[in-house]
């Protein structure tokens, strides 16, 4: 739980989440007006600077900072099992989902850059494939060049999930938005309220749909 305060509840973790959380909320409310537009594209692709800079303080520099050598634990979910049937469950507990909520702000950025287009595909595959390349990284670096901090495949699988959940966070935006786009298509009917993207009502949309249309063309 310590270590937990240490890396979260520093001025600077703190400072940094703060505008994180700014930032997504903005691009949330930028992607329910104009989903697709590119200031949203601008504002979640900000969030995931600041989240990157989160993320190097809390893997790499914070651990250290440590006088623990670094400690392996390359078997799946051995440990974390281990430590919820165990009398301090409630500290692994803690720290899985601090893991996990780590990553969701990666989650929920790249769905957001991905809106409207994402919605049909199975775009889930970036953010997992982005968590995965930046847990790992920042594991082996704890692992080999600080040689401090815990190296755990636990930690992976938690960060991966953490953004798989925060992309499905990010979908949540869609399903008013998504007849939008088609609206805009003239593919869903007119009764629905809200800026329409591909119309005045949504410029940087209807810029990006007419660019496609052309390049279609």
């Amino acid at each position: 739980m310590t270590s937990l305060l240490r890396s979260f509840g520093n001025p600077v973790s703190f400072s940094a989440g703060i505008v994180l959380l700014a930032l997504l909320v903005a691009g949330w409310a930028l992607a329910r007006r104009c989903p697709g537009a590119g200031s949203v594209r601008v504002v979640a692709g900000a969030a995931i600077v600041v989240w990157l800079s989160v993320v190097v303080y809390v893997t790499v520099v914070l651990p250290s900072t440590s006088l623990l050598e670094a400690r392996f634990s390359l078997v799946p979910l051995v440990d974390t099992v281990r430590g919820l049937l165990s009398p301090s469950f409630g500290n692994v507990a803690v720290a899985t989902a601090a893991n996990t909520a780590l990553f969701a702000p990666l989650g929920v950025a790249l769905g957001l850059i991905s809106l409207p287009e994402g919605v049909a595909t199975r775009d889930w595959v970036k953010p997992v494939v982005f968590a995965l390349a930046v847990s790992v990284a920042a594991e082996s670096f704890q692992g080999f060049v600080t040689e401090r901090g815990a190296v755990a495949a636990d930690d992976l699988i938690a960060n991966v999930v953490g953004a798989w959940l925060g992309w499905l966070l990010a979908r949540r935006v869609g399903p008013r938005d998504v007849s939008r786009v088609h609206r805009g298509a003239g593919t869903a009917s007119d009764d629905l309220e809200g800026p329409v993207v591909g119309t005045s009502e949504c410029p940087e949309a209807t810029r990006g749909a007419g660019e496609g249309r052309r390049a279609a063309g």
